[in-house]
Order: structure tokens, then sequence, then C-alpha cells
């Protein structure tokens, strides 16, 4: 029988009581315009919690509203502390009274019990959070079995301390045998009822398991599975999404039968199963092999009665940060073999039980998902790896059952052949000419068939069928991207890009249908359809092979045939030749908030979107139960509705984000008919973060379940004076349906009451005279601000706060400005928040409802593409665009554009010289000191540089092209010589006749190359292509003896090969030297505002690999405590805080009285600038010792940082300085600055001469005869 749950019809009607959940409890932020209230303190000792006058102080005090105002008071944030005591004594006291009742209680079994069980094996830096996420569970019955396999480490002692704060923990030991026979032993320990597994560097978040064993005693399934998602190095990311999609719905009392897919979640960890069906299976885990845990998942979803499919993200897979090479895990041939057992004895367990669908779908997935582990890997397997790889995936395509090999998807057909055939350099091609890049190629359509043209289209060896796409390949993508409905013309219209995937829409123009379909009829309503090309739809959809915002589409109904339905789905239907494709219409964050609703008699329909994503329009009955109008006035509300006897007793409030649903206010109604009620206005004691705090008004007869109310008004109505608004509820496209546990929903036009913290609420947003001019509504009228900002990465810059007399104000913010006096540039791309702030509070913006139906709202300016968007907090953010046309913007227009601009033939009009420096993110480096020289030397060559966007300030003599642009391209195709300092882009082939010069940037000391990116799991394709870019470099800088050596390491096998490498010193170095260095210097602090008796001291920490989860960006350490630095030398001192590059791209945020330099264009003017440096690990420290001046090493994680990342050299000789770990000793040494250029000077001095011993000034000179000038390009010095 089909479990599934249908969207359920949309009406007024009592609903269920369960409290809403949520993640976190409120907490307190200082907002602008907050209404004020009289308040009494509760407490003089201790926290004080200020509590509003107005809570209670409705007509009707009972026990409801009590236990509201109760749990106000113990939920206020300044109680956090008493209550995380209180909550170890819980564990405390509870662990203690579950030892006694497990001691007294001699059952095997123990009633309500949940046994968790953790195998351990050196996880002493991970146990201690794993069982905090434990000890925090809402489940509170539970029992934690630690089983110590015998771990090297103290794990063991990290869990005997922890067993003293929680009873619950009961540690095991044994002799090390590996997960399965740990978890084995652990479930011999367990008494619970429910068991569940838990790796010991995992978490999981407190709602889990009481929500899996809720179900579980509704339903009475035999176990429950829950999804997950990783951890990388402290940061949250999504699992593959397959698993997102196997857990798109609840599926409660799911058979194997109903819904196979699942058996994509394989793992232990993931379970909840009941004992009682453990034992009646006779599970248990294999031991001393890999994937232990895929048999016994399989056995049990082929043994279950039933099983419960959980939503709900919370189990937590911690990507080890100590982690050897990925690559060499993945392709040994240990791992190769334990997995292809465990896939044929999971494959026996289905073929054995006799279910043929289950079988045939997890073959697939073994194919589809679990082969893309290991077919990118191909280059790294050794002879055996291969051999055992390849009897592998013969093994598993022959038990393939007739008709499934149109299933699996085109480039694993080819790949999996490739293997079966032992062709590994057909597959390696296939992989170096894009074959795996599952987007990169279209196909022809041969009646209902897609023909991929993909790579080896032409090998005769390869069987046509081999590049027939799959089902999954080719699916219907149906997106909406605009609604609207006028009642008064009678139309309902949509606008939709609509697209079969895999097909060339301009050779192949595709035919589109939208049908209405009413739920309980099945009656189906055609719109009209016309094609309307937009470009910009297929954002965030681009595909390489085509213009896909050729097939937007509007669809146009008459509302009249609507008016019968209740729920109507809505579907989406492409056709092309003999192919058809059908599928819901789905919406993604380009998707407008949209407000379709409209009202017919006593019927309001709204379009919504379900737990799968999938939009519906709904019908909501107004009976006569609904609120006429809401007024606010005098902190109260004025509430008019129409009501008949019996029908409400009471009214009251709820937070809609109050996980506990408390009523508030509640307050008497009398009479019938047209009833007005004055209510007071809901208070809470903790503010809950974000812009808005929105009370749904709802409604109960005496002691029935509370419901809301629709309000028949339509647009908001504000109270200026107190910063609220009544309006009806406007959700943007978002789950609005009953939730999968019986949580209250609040309906579009659900009566509300909402409470504004912001400044202003934002009904307009235009371009001015260059800048950008946001307009509003202040609340409470007349707010003022101490000023307005706007902020993108590490920069501030100023905006205007503008009130204009009649209740509003224009916060204007110019798109250009001069931050550091070297002339004015465009505001940098990047995230952008701006709004006002007072004192040290910034405070967002509240976009109207009406304002956000536009967005996402795009404006160009010349130098600048401007995306405004609305938070789910409702705050208005930005993203700031380089100005591409909508048509060259994202990947696969970029891929388009590209291949374009690679057919070139002609030569450009003068020779080139291309400079890109890092991503295009800077103009600086080597490449600055050659331009420059050029110049001076005299060049005929037309000097260009590749720029992320225009702030950033190009050299006088050359000219800026921007990244991705058709100008970008074209330059790299025509240039002479390209300069870089990172690799040349990967899609990048060096054209005949082009000189390319590698300096990468910065002296090599942190280990890199071949060794590093294994350790960083690149797979073996992108390190091939590392060498294959290194192999075109002609000439490579490196800046002195030793560090020859190191750069090797970015050639395969530490052979240049026909690369050139140039020991000349850094050209990039020589500005720090002479007469041109004390220019640069008076020039410089003339323009950061420094005064000569200041000590510029430059902060210019590293980025640690350890909080770097993508080796692109990291946040900043913040070791140096930058307030204790100004409270001891006031304005004597002036802290120029630089993050590196990784943390520029993720933005730094500094202390307001340090100077953020993390986005000045040239690290040099900052050497030369300041008067000392406070260091650690980065090269910054070889080019700072080439000035003289103290430089000071703040290094307190030496040993942790090391840890994750060697040296190519020792670090000590390279340090020639004090190392300190605190503030306090940092402070002590600049106290006295000239003393310890002193005692360093010495050691700095070996420090240069051992490993800077080419710098002399003169690096650029020689970089120019040894490259221009033979070419004719340079003059004489």
């Amino acid at each position: 029988m089909d479990q599934t749950r249908r969207p359920p019809t949309i009406t007024s009607s009592w609903t269920p009581s369960t409290p809403r959940r949520s993640a976190s409890m409120p907490s307190t932020v200082t907002r602008l315009g907050r209404t004020s209230t009289r308040t009494t303190v509760l407490h003089r000792a201790g926290p004080t919690i200020v509590f509003p006058r107005a809570l209670g102080s409705c007509a009707v005090s009972n026990a409801a509203q009590w236990r509201t105002s109760a749990l106000d008071v113990l939920a206020h944030e300044n109680l956090l502390g008493a209550r995380n005591a209180a909550r170890r004594a819980l564990w405390l006291g509870e662990g203690l009274r579950q030892r006694v009742a497990l001691n007294v209680d001699d059952a095997p079994i123990v009633p309500g019990l949940l046994s968790v069980v953790v195998p351990a094996y050196g996880v002493e830096a991970y146990i201690e959070e794993t069982l905090d996420s434990l000890s925090r569970q809402d489940y509170r019955s539970i029992e934690i079995i630690v089983v110590d396999d015998g771990s090297p480490d103290r794990t063991r002692d990290v869990v005997r301390r922890y067993q003293r704060r929680d009873p619950r923990v009961k540690m095991v030991r044994k002799q090390n045998q590996g997960l399965g026979a740990a978890r084995n032993t652990g479930i011999e320990h367990a008494r619970g009822e429910f068991l569940a597994f838990l790796d010991s560097d995992d978490t999981v978040d407190r709602f889990v398991y009481r929500e899996a064993v809720d179900s579980l005693r509704a339903t009475g399934s035999d176990f429950a599975v829950t999804p997950y998602r990783r951890i990388v190095k402290g940061q949250l990311r999504s699992a593959a999404w397959w698993i997102n999609e196997a857990h798109a719905r609840y599926r409660p009392a799911c058979t194997l039968d109903d819904f196979p897919a699942i058996m994509v979640n394989a793992v232990a960890w993931t379970k909840i199963y009941r004992r009682e069906f453990w034992n009646r299976q006779g599970f248990s885990f294999p031991a001393g092999v890999l994937y232990e845990d895929q048999e016994v998942s399989t056995r049990a979803y082929a043994e279950a009665s039933s099983f419960d499919v959980m939503p709900r993200i919370g189990l937590n897979w911690r990507i080890r940060d100590d982690r050897s090479s990925i690559t060499q895990q993945v392709v040994s041939l240990r791992n190769i073999v334990d997995h292809w057992k465990a896939a044929e004895d999971s494959l026996a367990v289905l073929r054995d039980g006799q279910v043929p669908e289950a079988y045939r779908e997890r073959l697939l997935q073994y194919l589809n998902f679990n082969m893309s582990e290991f077919l990118p890997q191909i280059r790294a397997m050794d002879d055996e790896s291969w051999d055992a790889f390849r009897q592998a995936v013969s093994s598993l395509l022959a038990q393939l059952p007739p008709g499934s090999w149109q299933d699996v998807d085109a480039r694993a057909k080819v790949m999996l052949t490739l293997v079966r055939q032992d062709d590994r350099a057909g597959a390696l091609r296939f992989l170096q000419e894009s074959g795996w890049d599952r987007h990169r190629f279209s196909g022809n359509v041969v009646g209902d068939q897609i023909i991929g043209n993909l790579p080896l289209r032409q090998n005769p060896s390869l069987p046509a069928d081999a590049f027939h796409l799959s089902p999954e390949e080719t699916k219907l993508v149906a997106i909406l991207r605009e609604a609207h409905s006028d009642v008064e013309e009678g139309r309902f219209t949509l606008r939709v890009l609509a697209f079969i995937d895999g097909i060339d829409c301009e050779r192949y123009p595709q035919d589109v249908e939208v049908t209405l379909v009413d739920e309980r009829s099945g009656a189906e309503v055609r719109a009209a359809m016309s094609r309307e090309p937009h470009p910009e739809d297929a954002l965030r959809h681009t595909r390489p092979y085509a213009d896909v915002g050729r097939q937007s589409w509007r669809a146009s109904f008459d509302i009249a045939p609507l008016l019968s339905g209740r729920h109507w789905h809505i579907l989406v239907t492409a056709r092309v030749e003999g192919l058809e494709r059908q599928r819901p219409l789905g919406f993604d964050a380009r998707s407008p908030m949209v407000d379709p609703r409209w009202v017919v008699g006593d019927v309001r329909y709204s379009l919504l979107a379900d737990e799968d994503g999938h939009l519906f329009l709904a019908s909501t009955a107004l009976d006569q139960l609904a609120v006429t109008s809401m007024r606010v006035a005098d902190n109260t509300v004025d509430v008019h509705l129409v009501v008949d006897d019996g029908q409400v007793a009471e009214l009251s409030w709820r937070d809609i984000d109050d996980r506990l649903s408390l009523p508030r206010g509640i307050t008497p109604v009398q009479g019938r008919g047209q009833v007005s009620v004055r209510m007071a206005l809901p208070r809470t004691l903790s503010d809950p973060e974000g812009l808005r705090q929105t009370f749904v008004l709802q409604a109960r007869p005496g002691r029935g379940e509370w419901r809301t109310l629709p309000l028949r008004q339509v647009t908001a109505d504000y109270d200026h004076a107190s910063g609220w608004s009544v309006r009806p509820h406007w959700p943007s496209l978002q789950l609005a349906t009953a939730g999968a546990y019986g949580e209250r929903p609040v309906l579009p036009g659900d009566a509300t009451l909402v409470r504004h913290r912001a400044a202003a609420i934002v009904d307009s947003i235009e371009l001015v005279d260059d800048a950008i001019e946001i307009g509003g509504a202040l609340l409470p009228a007349g707010a003022e601000a101490d000023e307005a900002v706007l902020n993108v990465r590490s920069q501030r810059m100023p905006a205007s706060w503008q009130p204009t007399g009649d209740g509003r104000v224009v916060l204007r913010a110019p798109l250009h400005h001069d931050q550091w006096g070297l002339g004015t540039r465009s505001v940098p791309t990047g995230p952008q928040t701006i709004g006002a702030v007072t004192g040290d509070d910034a405070v967002g913006l509240d976009v109207e409802d009406a304002l956000a139906t536009a967005f996402p709202l795009e404006i160009y300016s010349p130098d600048l593409l401007l995306i405004y968007y609305r938070s789910d907090e409702t705050e208005l953010v930005a993203n700031g665009h380089a100005p591409l046309p909508v048509g060259d913007r994202e990947r696969g227009n970029s891929i388009r554009l590209r291949e374009e601009t690679a057919a070139l033939t002609g030569v450009a009009s003068r020779p080139m010289a291309l400079f890109r420096s890092l991503y295009g993110e800077v103009a600086n480096d080597s490449a600055l000191a050659t331009h420059e020289r050029l110049l001076e030397r005299g060049t005929d060559l037309d000097l260009v540089w590749a720029v992320r966007d225009g702030s950033v300030p190009v050299p006088p003599g050359g000219r800026p092209v921007l990244e991705n642009s058709r100008e970008y391209f074209e330059a790299f195709r025509q240039a002479t010589y390209l300069m870089v300092n990172v690799h040349q882009p990967d899609w990048h082939e060096r054209p005949e006749g082009q000189t390319i010069i590698e300096t990468f940037h910065g002296y090599p000391f942190k280990q890199n190359g071949v060794t590093w990116w294994e350790t960083l799991g690149f797979t073996p394709e992108r390190i091939a292509s590392f060498f294959r870019r290194a192999r075109e470099w002609d000439y490579l800088v490196s800046p002195a003896a030793y560090a020859t050596s190191p750069l090797l390491e970015f050639f395969p096998d530490r052979d240049p090969g026909p690369t050139r490498i140039l020991e000349i010193g850094y050209p990039r170095n020589d500005v720090l030297f002479g007469e041109r260095a004390s220019a640069l210097r008076a020039d410089t602090r003339r323009r950061l505002g420094l005064r000569n008796d200041q000590i510029a001291v430059l902060y210019g920490p590293t980025f640690r690999d350890y909080a770097s989860a993508d080796d692109m960006t990291a946040a900043m350490v913040d070791f140096l405590d930058y307030q204790k630095i100004i409270d001891h030398f006031r304005d004597r001192v002036v802290i120029l805080g630089r993050g590196h590059p990784f943390n520029a791209r993720s933005g730094t945020e500094l202390a307001r009285h340090v100077l953020n330099v993390t986005d000045y264009p040239d690290i040099n003017d900052l050497i030369v600038a300041s008067d000392a440096a406070v260091l650690d690990y980065s090269s910054l420290r070889f080019d700072y010792a080439l000035t003289r001046k103290p430089m000071i090493f703040l290094v307190p994680d030496r040993e942790q940082y090391f840890a994750g990342r060697t040296g190519f050299i020792p670090y000590e000789p390279t340090a020639p300085g004090p190392w300190v770990d605190t503030t306090e000793e940092v402070i002590g040494f600049l106290e006295n600055l000239e003393a310890a250029n002193r005692a360093q000077a010495a050691e700095r001095e070996r420090f240069i001469s051992t490993f800077m011993e080419l710098e002399d000034g003169h690096a650029t000179d020689r970089l120019l005869d040894e490259v221009f000038v033979p070419r004719g390009h340079a003059g004489g010095r």
C-alpha cells in the first residue's frame, strides 16, 4: 500500500496542537526602532531579567497564561548559564536513577530505553563532542555504550571523565577488531527497547532520537532511518543528492516494495531499531572488513514488516581533518575488494529474498552512485587494484537484469564498459575530455531516446547503447519564474522554464504544456501556451550546449474553471519528436515570492509548495469566522470579527517561531455577529533573532483546540508610532501544509500581527546617479541612526541615512568610492550587507512583502550587477557581480562562450601581455613589477589585466578585461605572453606562439604540490590537469636557490621537462629597496592617515588549513587581542589587520579601532608603511625580513598547525624573532621595538643570506632580459 503522504487540501479548519519544533532558543539582538515599554526588574542579584508590564495584562489570567509567563522567564537568555547547570544536574540525576533502575530490573530488555552503541578507536579529539550531543538528546531514557576498541590514545580517559558527568555513559573495553566487532560487543551490553549506533567522531542533533522513537511508537514499524549531512573542518555540508532525495519526505510505515530507493542509505548509524526486531532477525556485523554495515542494512530493509523514513536532517558525519590521501584510500586493493564483497552480499540478500525490483534498484545504485567514487580515480589505481576493480565491475554488470542497462547513466555505461574491456587508456581519455562532467554534452533525439554526444562516440569497441542517456540524465526541468493573477481579467498566469535535460533546445525546440489537475476529481484545465524566451530564466540551470532560456513559456488560465476545485496539481509536459517528459512544477532560489492570491466569494486561492517542493494551487474556505479588520493603537489591538454563538470563546496570539506554541494575551470573546475585541499587544521576554516577530491570531471554543483565523483585508496596515503592523500572512514558496509531525500551519491570508525591529520597511530600490537608493517607512516614526554603512567583503563603506520628514527614510549607497586614496573605484563584488548603525549594533532592513514579489531584483550599473534578495528572516540582502551580459553568466553560458572564442584563428592587432594575479582579485605581485618595468624600459606590448571586477585598480598603462567575459577569453587566446602566479585556468590550452611565465606568489614554505593535493582529496584527473598545465610553462621563476627544489613538486616526477627555471629573486620585492621604498612609505602612510609619531604594526596571519573546508576560503584567526593593545598604547600604535587571500574571500570583520587592510590592493605598500610586523607561518615573513624591521611571531597553535601541514623546510631558521603565545607578550616587545630589532638582527641576516640571497632590487630586470628582450618586447636597462 502506498504510504506516502499527499499534500492535504488547505481549509480553514481546526488544526493539531503539536508544538512547533525549532533548532535553537531565541536570543536578544539590539535593534534600532524597538518599541519601548515600561519594565520591572525581577531580580536584584544574579542575572537581570527585564519583564514588560504588558505581559499578562489581558482580561483573563488563567493557568495557560501563567504557564506562558513562567516559561518566558525560564527561557530568558540571561538564565542560559543556570539552564545549562540545571541540564548537567538533570543528566547526573537521570543517569544515577537509570543506573539504579537497571541494576534493580533484571529484565534483558527495558521498555522505553534507547541504547546507543558508540565504537571508539583513536578518537580522543572528537569523542567528547560526540558524547555531548548524546547527553543533550530530547529523548531522556537513553544509555550510551562506548566500546573502547583498543584505542592507542587517551580516548578511554576522556570517556571516564565524562562518566562522572553523565552516568548514562557506560564503557566496555576490548581488543581491537574493527568497527563491526566493536558494535557487536556493544549490542551484547545493550538493554534498550530501541537500538542505535553512532560513530565516535560524529554528532547527532537533539531531536533525532525523540522523533524517531515517536514515529516508531505511532507506526509500529521495525526501525526508522534518518538522513545525514557531513562535517568538513567544522562546516556543515550536504550529503550526496541521492541521500537528500531519498529523505525528501516523511514516509511512515514504508516497505521495501513501496520505496526501494531508500536502500541508498546503507550506513549503520542512520537506523534506530526495535531491539526485538534486531534479535528476531539475528543481525550482527561482520568483523574485520570495510563496509561492514551494508549487508546488515540491506537485510533490515528486506526483512522489516515496515520502516519509517525520516525527513529531518540531524546526523552529522565527520570527515576527519587528519585524513591521509583520500584517493589512496579509495583505490586501495582492500577498499576495492571489501566494497565488492559488500555489494555482492547485499545483492545476494535481495536475490534470495525474491524481491526483484529491490534487487534491480540496489544494483543500479551501485552502478550509478557507488561507482562514482571509483571511476574518476582510476588513474591512481596500481595494477593489482585495477585488476580487482575490473573483476568487480564485470561481476556487477553480469548481474544486471534485462532492460536495466538503459537506466545506467551514459557516462557510467561508457566508463564501466571500458573498465570491463580492460581499456584503461580509453577510460582515462574519456575522463580527460570531460566525459564525466554530467551536464557537459547534449545528445541527438532518436525516437524516444537521446543519444549522447560524449567523448569516444566513434570508438567501435563501445556498444551504441552505451551512449543512450538514462532517464535520470534526461529529466524534465520545470521551474516557476513568474506568477500573476488578475481577477478582473479572469486570468491566472505562470511563466515557467521547462526543458528536457541533455537536448540542445536550439536544435530541438521543445513544445511545452502546463495543465492543472484537480486532486479529487482528476479534472484537467490546460493553459494557453506561448513561448517567451528569457535568457535570465535559465540562471541556475544553464547548460554548455544551449541557451535554455529559449525554453521559457507563458501559461495562461481562465480562472472560472478553477473555482470548482480545491487542490490543483500543476503538471508540466515537454515534447520533442518522439520524446515526452512530465513532472510537477517546482521552484528554486530565483523563483519569485509570489502573490497569486485572489478571493472569489468565500474562497481564497493561493500558490503553495508541498513537502516535495512541488507547487500547487490550493483553496482556503473563508467561512463566517473571519477577521474583518485589525488595528493597532495605544499598545492594544482592536480585532473585529464575525462569530456565531459558541463558535469562539477566547482569542490569543501565538509567536509562529515559538517551538512551544504558547498562547499569549488570552482574551475572552462575548456576543455574536459583528464583535469587537480589544487585545493587549503580545510580548515576550526574549527577542528572537530576525527583523520581524510574527504573531498569528488564533481562536478556540471553550477548551477546544486553537485555530488560526483568515484576515479579509489584503494589505498591510502599519502603526508607525509603535512599530507594529497588521497583515495577512504571506509566506514565500515553502511548505505551508501540515508537516510530518502535525505542526500547526499558518496559512496564507491568516491574520497576523508583526513587531518590526528594523530601522525601515523597504518598499523601493532603484539606481539614481551612480548610487543605490533604498526607500522605506521608518518604524517607529522618527527613528534615527548614527550612520548607515555598506559592507562588502572586508570593506566598510559609508552610506547616508536621510529621513524625508514624512515618516520615511532614504538610504543612499554610492557604487564608487575611494577606499585607499588610490582613486575612485567600483564597489567590489561579493555578498553585501547594508543597513543602519546605532552604537556598535548594525541593523538590517526589512523588505515589504509587495516589493519581495519583484525579487530577485537585478540592477545593472556600468561596473556592477547588484542582485537583491529577501532572506528567510525578511532582511534585505544583496550580492554584487561583474556586469556580464545575462547570456554570459554562470557556468553553462561561460563554457559556451569560451568554446566560441577558442575557435578564433586571428591574432591581436598588437602583441599582448596578459597578467592574471591570483584569480583576478588583485593587480599586484611580480606581474605588477613586470608591468611597471616594461613601461619604464619601453615596450610595444598591450598590457592587459584579467580582473574580477571594477574594484581592482589596474596600474597606469594597463587595460582591464573582466574575468569570464568575451574579451577575457579572447585575451587568453591571443596573448603573446601570459603571466600568472597560480596555475592558468584548467580549460586553457596554450596556443602556438604563446609564452607562459609562472611566478607563484610567495616564497615556498608550506607543503604543496602532488603530496598536498592528494591529502586534500583532489581527484587524479585534477592532479593530472595541474601537471598538464605545468608542462605548458615556458618559464618558472624561483626566488632563491633553496626554492627550486620545492617548486619541482608541481611537476610530474619532479621533472620540469622543457620548462626553464629562472633563479633570479622575486620581481615583486624590488620595490622594497632603495629610494623608491622611502617614497612609497611616505605616500602610503599619508593615504592611510598614519601620523609620523605613530607606530604602525602590520598583523598578517596566514590562513589555517584546519579552518579551511575548501582550500580557497577560511575565517581569519583571532589570536591577537586588538583591544588590549589599544588600551595599552592608546593612539601611539595603529594595528594594520591584513587577512590572507583565503580570509579576504570570506570577508574579515575586525574591531572598529583596527585599520582593516585585508582588501588593500598591494601588500608591499603595507610592508614599507609599517614599523613592525606580527606574523606567523606566512611567507610574508620572507619579504618583510628584507626591510630589516622587527618581526614578532604570534604562534600559539604551532603544534596544531604543523600537525595538519608540514613545511618544505624547517620553520625555526625561517622565523628570526621572538615566538610568543599571547597578546601580553606582543605588547612587551612592542614597548621597545629598537631593542627587539637589535636582538633579532644577526638571526635575521642569517635568514636573508640563506633563503633570500638573490634579492637586490633588480630581479625584474633579470626577468625582462631573459624573456622579453630577446623577443624584442622590452628596451634596454
